[in-house]
């Protein structure tokens, strides 16, 4: 029997895996703190642990057939494809290309492809591309573009190579190969991705998920958060988190300036088990990140999220978060819920 890494199963995974197997690339995009990342890599582990036999060894085969690579502004096309290093030979200085990770990767799940029984059964390759919107993506793909569609790949009808311009190498997309982008929806619109892009990929919305912290912060369901948040029961600084996050999403979603891209994933309050924890959470993850989405613009944050108030969480006067303590953060999630705090 051979040893798995452990990883969690989500529900949605074979709705992905669907997705995948018709278009081969998705990309999961929304707000940040909504688990896109977590949720591409434990899916990516879970599919490959599908296509593997008894004898197969699970830690050798993620190592070898899932990778990630994350995009930024000076990301380029010699990073993901082909670029030229300089190396000393006998003393000389020489030139030569070098292999980028996507190409290096389209050639090992080539050789799989080829050297597998089963074309149907090749072992699949999973390239992860983390902040994806973050890079330039039509120069860092480049004619790569074209060779990721479905019938361009290796054995398909409209099967393409392109000559790489360093190596002269004749590069092709088998088609057990796959990608993964995450998408921050707070850095950017889907409507302003390159089209080329858009056309190549599906894409799957994440969204703020409250029931996730049902089960991590102890509750049996939403009507036991709204119970244990009420003043009868303690006011539970856990439940009150929930309920308080679900309000000032629901008024970021209203908000002209923000919109639904630009929520406050639940993931921030993942691990939020004590009051010490929820209260680093909200101090130093949820509150600087609206901050940050209404540019320091610290009058209209008061007034469009707090309506006026949150004195306890922030000093509006000198325009910083406060050093608040638990009992101040339980005053004032208890005073921010009010009617609002419908978990959707």
């Amino acid at each position: 029997m051979r040893k798995r890494v452990e990883y969690d199963e989500l529900p949605w995974f074979e709705t992905v895996e669907k997705h995948l197997q018709r278009k081969k690339q998705i990309v999961f995009h929304g707000p940040p703190g909504t688990g896109k990342t977590y949720g591409a890599l434990n899916f990516a582990k879970w599919w490959i642990d599908r296509g593997l036999d008894e004898e197969d060894h699970f830690d050798d085969a993620v190592e070898d057939r899932l990778r990630m690579v994350t995009f930024h502004p000076t990301f380029s096309y010699e990073d993901f494809i082909e670029g030229i290093t300089a190396k000393t030979r006998d003393g000389d200085l020489v030139y030569e290309p070098e292999a980028g990770v996507f190409k290096e990767m389209a050639e090992d799940a080539v050789e799989a492809y080829e050297d597998a029984d089963s074309k149907a059964d090749a072992p699949r390759y999973i390239l992860i591309i983390d902040e994806v919107n973050r890079g330039n993506i039509p120069k860092i793909f480049g004619e790569t573009i074209t060779l990721i569609e479905n019938d361009k790949r290796l054995g398909e009808p409209n099967e393409m190579r392109d000559e790489l311009p360093h190596s002269e190498d004749r590069l092709v997309v088998p088609p057990n190969l796959y990608i993964i982008g995450t998408m921050n929806t707070a850095d950017r619109s889907i409507a302003l991705v390159d089209a080329a892009i858009r056309r190549r990929f599906r894409f799957r919305h994440f969204p703020p998920n409250y029931e996730v912290l049902y089960d991590e912060l102890g509750f049996d369901g939403e009507q036991d958060v709204k119970t244990k948040a009420s003043v009868e029961e303690g006011e539970d600084l856990g439940a009150l988190s929930i309920l308080a996050l679900s309000a000032i999403n629901e008024r970021i979603r209203d908000s002209g300036n923000l919109g639904k891209g630009k929520q406050v994933g639940h993931s921030y309050l993942i691990g939020g088990t004590t009051d010490e924890r929820l209260v680093e959470s909200w101090k130093n993850e949820i509150l600087p990140l609206l901050d940050e989405y209404y540019f320091g613009d610290m009058e209209r944050l008061k007034e469009h999220i707090f309506d006026g108030g949150g004195e306890s969480l922030f000093n509006w006067k000198e325009q910083r978060i406060a050093d608040f303590d638990s009992d101040a953060l339980r005053a004032a999630l208890s005073e921010l819920v009010g009617e609002d705090g419908e978990v959707e």
